[in-house]
């Protein structure tokens, strides 16, 4: 039989664990979620970087559609 003294010891090792077990678990949730916001912001930065590319190519074609039609009105 359990002493009050070997009872009040597990009960606070129990206790003490528990805590521990929760500081783990909030840890590990406080991770996983800077780890989706990195995720996020990572592919934020990739849409705006294929956005610009995007842009950049249509502004060259356009330039290239536009030379090439003053070269066929202004042949040199």
């Amino acid at each position: 039989m359990e002493t009050d003294e070997e009872s009040a010891e597990r009960h606070e090792r129990e206790r003490k664990e528990d805590n521990e077990r929760y500081e783990r678990e909030r840890m590990e949730e406080r991770e996983e979620a800077d780890l989706r916001r990195k995720e996020e912001r990572v592919q934020a930065d990739l849409r705006r970087k294929e956005e610009r590319v995007q842009a950049d190519l249509r502004r060259k074609e356009e330039r290239v559609q536009r030379d090439a039609e003053r070269d066929e009105e202004h042949p040199h």
